[in-house]
């Protein structure tokens, strides 16, 4: 379940029946009720480490006025936005241009966006006809009770979706120009919330409607601003609460109700004033974007390629491994609150990304006292500007990163070794403004320590696409291959053209890796051993609060009656079930209660308990004699029901080549239901 108010952090420091509410809404950006503790620690110690608010708003760019003029001439507008494009200051710029009698609404995607956003506000002298909330904030306030986490905000939506949405109980407020952030990752339970909002709103306001201001009371103004690039929360374990881009990809489908006769266009904003040309170029290789590198206030520095063995060398010093010294010059270069350093995860305290901060953990000053601190943020969600982060090393998730920067910024396992999602790591790229480290792995293998492969154009997106990156005056031009079902051929040669790429940038010093020169990776006949394989059941990580409320609710557990004699078993196992309260069951307890909902078993305990586990890897191809000697010979299972065997053959039978490992995984764990014979001795 997401908690929105409570990421996971850890913090090593030196210093050791619902009704709307009656105050419905005001013209004031308010700080949220969920969010007041915290913010009013943020404004009297200054707890967020964030720049300076600007008083004066700058003037608008180009791309800026066009959204703007669409704005006023009475459109509603998307606006897809690349990273460090400006959003915030646009929407402020649109706020200030807006005739006085009207107000906007700025809703962010967490709070540390809210808290920024607020405090410019006022900054600008806007407070008077710009409000700004956290979705969490807004339905806090309009339901009367704190809505601080995914659960709570269902919970009222839900009960909005079965008593009406208590229009009698509401107050009239200023509102009628929406401005959504992060539109991209919008999930249907937030949307649904914000449309119960929205029809309230709607209601108090067409009362009022007459005359030359008619046709601002009855429909709503909304500007869906956002990234598609950037989407992150749309986990398959999200079920059907996943984030879409349909929201703002769709914007009169799913908003026309509220903004009736109003024209959608869409604007753009393609300049980024954070990334300098050679990272934006490096970001656009990688991407299949066409962000431009507006940030020339600062030197235009070489993207590091660094390829080491990411751990640290234990006996001395060694060139192929990768030197905690390194990072401890970046540190002291740029100062512990402006470097960040990311990886996929960062939970595994042996992962190369924690082991370096333990070795600096280590460092001390000459008082002997711990020369550097670190935040570490285990969650996925942006910050959400609780912690205190003055003079420390940010130490969180590539999904963690997102609505943050930093002067210098470390990416962990830039390869394609575990192959981490594109739009993470590419908005994890897009968080320096002056300069970018990328760690490009290598690992032991027969031939010693290798490269890993190079990160694939696309990352593990399908579909390919004729990519074209402006740079420098030239166009680099390149055909990425479609990559389906775990194509190894074409994830090959999108490695290839990532290095190929890589490798002009590298010569027209756009990319700098010291003498070491571009990864060399020898392209060989892969080998598979059982050995080295993977049992996948699922792919549970994440959770929405709507998932989880659908478990629950069934407070149903099941238990395994005891064998007395447990050489002798049976694989077809009797349950008892038994009323539990499970409210507080978390972690791999909900897995199984998903798969013996969907399954009417679990195959992750019984696989383990019977010597079931099949062993599979999902890059490679099985063939059905080999799967049926697997499971039936060497196994010792059960001959399948033959509806169950015919489905069998026909989904192994689909392709000449056989089934790929992770479709035969998925297949195994959800359609077909394999038992083990009775053990006798």
């Amino acid at each position: 379940m997401e908690k929105a108010d409570n990421p996971e952090e850890i913090n090593y420091s030196s210093h050791h029946g619902i009704r709307a509410s009656s105050n419905f809404l005001h013209e004031s950006p308010h700080v949220d009720d969920a969010d007041a503790t915290t913010a009013r620690i943020n404004t009297n110690n200054g707890i967020i480490a964030s720049p300076p608010p600007q008083s004066i708003l700058p003037t608008p760019s180009t791309e800026q006025r066009a959204v703007i003029n669409a704005v006023l001439e009475g459109n509603c507008v998307t606006i897809p936005s690349v990273a460090g494009s400006g959003k915030t200051t646009c929407m402020l710029q649109i706020a200030a241009a807006l005739p006085l009698h009207r107000h906007a609404i700025i809703i962010t995607y967490n709070r540390s966006l809210k808290d920024e956003c607020v405090t410019r506000i006022h900054a600008c002298g806007l407070s008077t006809r710009v409000s700004c909330y956290t979705i969490h904030g807004l339905i806090s306030r309009v339901a009367g009770r704190v809505c601080n986490d995914d659960s709570k905000l269902n919970s009222v939506a839900q009960e909005w979706d079965r008593d009406g949405r208590s229009l009698g109980k509401a107050r009239p407020f200023g509102m009628d120009l929406v401005l959504l952030d992060e539109a991209q990752d919008l999930r249907p339970s937030f949307y649904r919330a914000l449309c119960h909002v929205m029809e309230m709103c709607l209601h108090y306001r067409g009362r009022a409607s007459s005359g030359a201001n008619g046709v601002e009371q009855t429909t709503l103004q909304i500007c869906l601003v956002g990234d598609p690039n950037q989407m992150l929360y749309d986990f398959p374990t999200y079920g059907s609460d996943k984030a879409s881009t349909r929201y703002m990809m769709e914007p009169q489908k799913h908003w026309g109700q509220f903004t009736k006769h109003r024209a959608w266009t869409k604007r753009k904003l393609s300049v980024s004033y954070r990334l300098t040309p050679n990272i934006a170029a490096f970001v656009n290789v990688i991407w299949g974007t066409g962000i431009v590198g507006g940030n020339t206030r600062t030197e235009n520095l070489p993207v590091d390629y660094v390829c080491k063995y990411p751990f640290p060398y234990k006996y001395g010093s060694d060139p192929n491994f990768l030197s905690t010294k390194y990072l401890q010059g970046l540190i002291d270069e740029y100062e512990p609150e402006n470097t960040l350093f990311l990886a996929q995860s960062v939970k595994n305290k042996n992962c190369p990304i924690r082991v370096h901060v333990n070795e600096l953990l280590k460092i001390q000053d000459g008082n002997g006292q711990r020369l550097y601190n670190f935040h570490i943020k285990e969650s996925f969600r942006g910050f959400e500007g609780k912690a205190d982060l003055r003079n420390k090393v940010r130490v969180w998730t590539f999904c963690g990163s997102k609505g943050i920067e930093a002067d210098c910024v470390v990416i962990f396992g830039f390869d394609g070794d575990y192959l981490a999602s594109l739009n993470q790591m590419c908005v994890a790229l897009s968080r320096a403004r002056k300069r970018l480290v990328v760690i490009h792995g290598k690992k032991y293998t027969g031939r010693g320590l290798c490269p890993n492969k190079y990160y694939p154009l696309l990352g593990e997106k399908e579909e390919g696409m004729k990519h074209s990156i402006v740079w420098n005056g030239r166009v680099l031009s390149v055909d990425v291959p479609p990559c389906k079902g775990g194509d190894l051929e074409s994830s090959r040669i999108r490695s290839r053209q990532t290095r190929a790429l890589l490798s002009t940038l590298e010569k027209n010093k756009a990319i700098c890796t010291k003498l070491e020169g571009m990864p060399k990776i020898k392209d060989t006949a892969t080998v598979v051993k059982h050995s080295v394989a993977w049992y996948v059941a699922s792919e549970f990580s994440f959770f929405a609060a709507l998932e989880e409320h659908y478990f629950l609710s069934y407070g149903m557990w099941t238990q395994e009656k005891q064998i007395a004699d447990r050489i002798e078993y049976n694989i077809s196992v009797q349950f008892d079930k038994i009323a539990e309260d499970v409210s507080a069951l978390y972690g791999e307890a909900l897995v199984y209660m998903l798969q013996w909902e969907k399954e009417g078993y679990c195959p992750n305990v019984e696989t383990v308990i019977n010597d079931g586990i099949l062993q599979f890897n999902p890059t490679e191809w099985y063939q059905e004699d080999v799967l049926r000697t697997l499971i039936f010979a060497q196994k010792n299972c059960e001959p399948m029901p033959p509806g169950m065997d015919t489905a069998f053959s026909a989904a192994v039978r689909a392709e000449e080549k056989g089934i790929m490992g992770k479709d035969l995984i998925r297949l195994l764990n959800t359609r077909i239901r394999i038992q083990k014979k009775t053990s006798r001795r």
